[in-house]
């Protein structure tokens, strides 16, 4: 790393902000194929149009916009990733980046504490997740991140692992049922049902019937997987991101939920962002460790040496790592026959 590299780790935090709001401003749906001036793009935006050309030039600097004369539009990676209507829109990813943000300006007490903080960055004494399920805005914007993210896995898990003799799928804390639309969409023989808790399960119940259309092969099963036992009767159980979100104590707990719950030669699909073994990176996923303590009671990303034998020790065998394409792996266990 030099100078220049850590200068601009400096400032990143400026670069993120512009980002963030060109984003709330709508910056890049309204010059979506089509150019606006200063003056155009102020009066559309409502804005001054000193602090509208500001913004404009802080985006072409960062090449998410092009300037041709006096007038501005989208860089082509811009038209791809960050106009709303776009399948890979990843707007609300970065918006709900910036809503964890209060969580991130305290992480140096975190550090200091081995301790999310909550209350210090919120003022409130209920967790990260329950404050984000109270704020409609934030909800949205955290299922549709997890949604992209979960979209791509479920793609490659259907590649990467043979569903073909499998007939039920638990998926628990699996939200809006994202995974089970994907695998549905490839096997439909297979019948899935969401384990979560009752105020998302009433959510996902409306998603299943008005926007999937799938009530026939998916369902929901109101729980809570830290205080209840998992429903009986599946042949896969699946934990998305899950894991990561608790201490390797609660971790262990919740495999041996599962393998209670599973059959004699029943399995357990796992996907997460792995650690390198030496634990040097990736760097996504060491910042996402950071993420789980601020905003999670003592989660943090793991190696896949570590996962491992976490499954082993609660009894699964045939324990192995396929590697995805994306930014989680797939972790498999097979309950023994008995």
């Amino acid at each position: 790393m030099n100078l220049e590299e850590i200068q601009d780790l400096i400032i990143a935090g400026w670069k993120s902000q512009t980002l963030f709001t060109a984003l709330e401003l709508g910056i890049f749906d309204q010059l979506s194929d089509q150019a606006k001036t200063v003056g155009e793009f102020a009066k559309d935006c409502d804005i001054p149009a000193v602090s509208a050309k500001k913004i404009l030039t802080a985006c072409v600097a960062l090449k998410l916009l092009v300037k041709e004369g006096d007038k501005y539009q989208n860089a082509p990676i811009s038209e791809q990733f960050l106009v709303s209507s776009q399948p890979s829109y990843l707007g609300n990813v970065a918006l709900h980046i910036q809503d964890i943000m209060p969580l991130w300006n305290n992480l140096t007490d975190a550090v200091k504490n081995n301790s999310n903080c909550w209350e210090q960055s919120t003022g409130l004494k209920s967790d990260h997740f329950t404050q984000l399920y109270q704020n409609p805005d934030c909800f949205d914007r955290f299922v549709a991140t997890m949604d992209l993210y979960s979209y791509q896995v479920a793609e490659a898990m259907v590649k990467a692992f043979d569903f073909g003799s499998h007939k039920a799928l638990l998926d628990v804390g699996g939200s809006s049922g994202i995974l089970g639309k994907v695998l549905l969409s490839h096997l439909p023989h297979l019948k899935v049902t969401i384990f979560d808790l009752p105020d998302v399960c009433d959510l996902t119940d409306r998603i299943i019937r008005e926007k999937y259309r799938l009530e026939e092969n998916m369902n929901t099963q109101r729980g809570n997987f830290l205080k209840d036992s998992l429903p009986q009767g599946f042949d896969l159980i699946y934990l998305g991101w899950v894991l990561h979100n608790w201490p390797p104590e609660i971790q262990t707990q919740i495999l041996t939920k599962c393998y209670e719950a599973l059959p004699s030669g029943g399995m357990v699909l796992i996907t997460e962002a792995l650690l390198d073994e030496n634990e040097e990176g990736p760097l996504l996923t060491a910042l996402l460790s950071l993420d789980m303590m601020v905003s999670t009671d003592g989660g943090g990303e793991s190696t896949g040496q570590e996962y491992l034998q976490r499954l082993t020790g609660v009894g699964f065998e045939k324990v192995r790592i396929e590697t995805l394409p994306t930014m989680r792996d797939l972790i498999i266990g097979v309950k023994p026959n008995t």
